[in-house]
Order: structure tokens, then sequence, then C-alpha cells
């Protein structure tokens, strides 16, 4: 475990990247560091001084390219406080400012993306922004309403959604900037009033097909699922999640390999306390797939293996109600209860579970353990009981309760919400 000296705050206001050799960097308002594969010591690359900030809080991603350089785009500095972005070359300790922004480029709004070919993207006022990761080269692209990048496809295209709670002329829509291009092009409006704004992440599948979820409004309280397919104009609700279907869809989506769609939701179901639920390929209606039984409803993320088989975990349940791991076999209506927290292993596991290839299980919960600070875990393929690897005491953090990530290798990332050396939260 590595704790995040003082420098910037609380997780996840840190901006964490990870380079092809599995080293870990990071980016607070205070400083740029480095966490070395194996290694549990953060090496302070840059930093702005004692009691000093690089002029306001890093915002988006964190950018590293082939040659170890890193990108980043900061909130507030600048002459008129409108933002810039900023580059530490690979074994440099001096940040530089690659672009300041102003009232004519218009104020910096998102972080920056990388198309992988030394060209940054992001947004700015009402426009998509390009720059050379040199600095030079900058120049906008008008939209209408805010483009958030929301997905880059295999050729490099970005893709984002405009409109959702912007004043505009038209309606909220799915748009595109090609690879290289200069226009952004709108590939379909949402219906007019129909949901509550996008609630997902876009995916793109190998075909080039859009899905993501709506969340609910006033008039459609459960949200639903979309389809943008490709070559088309039209954006299809492929499924109403109906409170007594599937409740409110909370997490992203999976996809099976025969292209079937399954998602999870925290309400609904037939019980009313959420479900597991399926969409198949070119079909306008959703099918439960399997619904919970008491008010322990699921949380986090979920996992599907190679049998297609569907894994996650609820907030609270089991026979301590301390929370517990699920499985739905493939094919099947039954939620099986796979393992259970008692207090010692953990209790709450918020943040959902990762899954290796090898079919284990790992997670945290956000209490529980030797001292109460939350515990990492672990759900060996066939066990039913949890092994905590590790718990937390406050010293390398406390209370994990973010999405936690799993590389090639089996290392587990995550932040803590509070503890680290500096009481300001940890990531490990």
């Amino acid at each position: 475990m590595a704790s995040v000296p003082n420098q910037g705050g609380v997780p996840p206001g840190v901006l964490l990247t990870m380079d092809g050799l599995g080293n870990i960097f990071g980016v607070t308002a205070q400083s740029v560091f480095e966490i070395a594969v194996g290694s549990s010591t953060v090496k302070i690359l840059a930093s702005a001084g004692p009691s000093a900030d690089f002029g306001g809080p890093p915002i988006g991603s964190l950018v590293v390219d082939g040659n170890g350089d890193l990108y980043f785009a900061i909130d507030q500095l600048g002459p008129n406080q409108d933002g810039a972005i900023c580059e530490l070359t690979s074994g440099s300790t001096t940040l530089t400012t690659l672009f300041t922004f102003d009232s004519t480029t218009g104020r910096l709004d998102s972080g920056v993306v990388s198309d992988g070919a030394g060209h940054l993207y992001g947004t700015a006022g009402t426009a998509i922004f390009q720059i050379n990761e040199d600095g030079s080269g900058f120049a906008t692209v008008p939209v209408t309403g805010f483009l958030s990048v929301s997905a880059v496809d295999a050729a490099g295209n970005l893709y984002g959604v405009t409109g959702f709670g912007v004043t505009g002329p038209s309606n909220p829509a799915i748009e595109k900037l090609p690879h290289g291009g200069s226009n952004v092009t709108i590939l379909a409006s949402f219906p007019p009033n129909t949901f509550g704004g996008v609630s997902s992440p876009l995916a793109i599948d190998t075909a080039g097909n859009i899905y993501g979820t709506y969340a609910g409004n006033q008039n459609n309280l459960s949200g639903a699922v979309f389809e943008l397919p490709a070559g088309s104009s039209t954006v299809n609700t492929i499924a109403t999640l109906q409170p007594y279907v599937a409740g409110t869809p909370t997490v992203g989506l999976v996809a099976g390999k025969d292209g079937t769609i399954y998602g999870v939701a925290n309400g609904g179901g037939e019980y009313g306390f959420g479900s597991v639920y399926a969409i198949t390929p070119g079909s306008s209606a959703i099918t439960p797939r399997a619904s919970f039984t008491g008010a322990y409803g699921p949380v986090g993320q979920i996992a599907m293996d190679g049998n297609g088989d569907i894994f996650g975990a609820t907030l609270n349940g089991g026979p301590s109600g301390l929370g517990s791991i699920y499985e739905v076999p493939a094919g099947s209506s039954t939620i099986v209860t796979l393992a259970s927290f008692d207090g010692s292993n953990g209790v709450e596991p918020v943040s959902g579970i990762v899954m290796d290839r090898n079919g284990n299980i790992f997670g945290t919960t956000v209490l529980g353990g030797t001292l109460g600070d939350g515990t990492i875990f672990e759900l060996a393929a066939g066990s039913s009981t949890p092994t905590v690897l590790a718990s937390f005491d406050g010293t390398d953090g406390a209370n994990p309760n973010g999405q936690i990530a799993i590389d090639a290798n089996g290392n587990l990332y995550g932040t803590t919400a509070t503890g680290g050396a500096n009481r300001f939260g940890d990531r490990g």
C-alpha cells in the first residue's frame, strides 16, 4: 500500500493513470507523483512547494504517452483563472504550462483525452478543442450545448453527449468527432422530454453500435437502455425499465458472447428490491433474469465470466445483514449467495467486485476488518468464504468506497475516502 502525501485533498480529486509497464502516476492540486510497479513508495516527481498549489485542482483524466510524458488539465489556472493544460516531461521535475485558456478560447470545462497520435482533446466554453502535445496547433470546433467526451473507438473517433441540462436550440444528441477531423457530427438526437439524461458512459461494440442508459424522470421513473445502431440516425429505446421489471439502472452494462446485454438495477424486480435483467440482440423487450428477494439490493460493479455467469455484491444481506457476494448462473433465474460478510472480513461491499481470468473475485468493504476501517477481500473460485487480503488501519487508508481496478498481473488498485499518512486518503 502507498499513502498519498498531503498534496491536494481527498481522492477522487487525485487523478491516476498507469503506463504500459504497470507504473502508477497521479496528480493532485499540489504535486505529481509516481508509484513504481512493485513499490509501496510514493515518489514526488514535481511539486508546487510547501503550502502552495498549481493554481487550482486537476480535472478530468491524467494522460501518459508512449514516452512517459504526463498531460492533465488544471481548473482556475492562468491570469484569468480560465484553466490550463500542463505537461510533466519524463525525467523532469518542472511542470510546463502548454496552453492557457482565456475569454477568446473559452473557459476550460473538462480534462483532456488523447487519441494516441500526439493530439489532446477536451471542451472549452461551447467547443471541443484539439491541441498538439507540444502545445501548438490549438483549434476549436463549436458545438451546441456541452459535449462531454465519453468514449473513443478503435479508430480514435471521439463520442459524447450534448444538451442534457443545457438550454439550447436543439434536442440532446449523441455526437462524434472523427479522428483527425474538424467537424462534429450529430449522429442522432434523443427524443425530447422522455427521460432524465444519460446515466452511464457510452459503450461501443466491435460493430460500431453505441449503447447507454437513461436515468428516470417524472414521466418515466425507472429509466431505460438505449442503442444507436451503427450507421443509423435514430436512438432506439431498447427497453424501458418499468419498476415492476427492473427498477433504476445504477451500474454500467456488460455484454455476453452472443450480444445479449445484461445490467443490474437497485430497485424494482418482482419483489421491489432490485433485479438482474437482459436484453437480447434485436429485441425491444427487457427480460428479468432474476429478482432480489430482500431489502439488500445490488451495489457497485458487476462481472461476467467466460461461461456467461454474472457476479456481483449486495450492500446488506447474508445471515449477518452485512453484505454478500452473489451469482446468477447462465440460463438461470436464481440468485445464488456465494459468500456473506460477518464484520471480521468486512461490512458493506459498496464498490462491487472485479474478477480475474481464473474466476477469483476481489473487492473492498467500506467498514469492518481488524479495526473497522474496511478491508480488501478475495473470494477464490469455488470458495464460500471471503479471505481478507488486507485490513485498513487508518495510516494506510480507511473506508474504501470507490471503484477498484485489476490489471493483467492481478494487482488491485483503488482509493480510500480517508486515512493515509496525512489523513487525506490513500490509493493502493
